[in-house]
């Protein structure tokens, strides 16, 4: 909504993990994410595209697959 409202570009950013704990190198890339549809469900299947591609097109093994996102605080 942020990029359709300022007409902003959007940029993708991510690391990447370098062999032998040698460091990241740092990618940005401009992405599209607003559909010609101008709708938010539109633009956020076009969003969540760009992220899979990212994921899965580069390097997989790169991804962190295993983060606890939705982690419960509450232990009965």
């Amino acid at each position: 909504m942020l990029a359709r409202r300022n007409d902003a570009q959007v940029v993708m950013a991510w690391e990447k993990r370098l062999p032998n704990a040698k460091g990241y190198e740092l990618n940005l890339k401009p992405v599209k994410v607003l559909s010609n549809a101008n709708t938010l469900a539109d633009d956020t299947l076009l969003m969540n595209k760009v992220i899979e591609d990212l994921i899965t097109n580069p390097q997989p093994e790169q991804y962190l697959w295993s983060y606890k996102r939705f982690k419960s605080v509450i232990n009965y």
